[in-house]
């Protein structure tokens, strides 16, 4: 159990990295604040499960 979580609290700094980079890239290209609410959730949302995939594969979690 001890592991899930260090692998959890793993996954969200790295998700909450890449969501600032995001974000980043998103003021540059200046879209509309919708445009902006729903790639940010479509981003984050693949980037979410690209990240648990790949720690699913490395850590063999399912």
């Amino acid at each position: 159990m001890k592991r899930k979580q260090i692998i959890a609290a793993i996954q969200s700094v790295i998700a909450a990295i890449l969501a600032i980079y995001i974000v980043q890239l998103i003021n540059i290209l200046k879209l509309s604040p919708l445009m902006n609410f729903l790639s940010v959730v479509v981003i984050g949302g693949l980037m979410g499960y690209l990240l648990y995939y790949l720690f699913a594969k490395i850590f063999k979690i399912y």
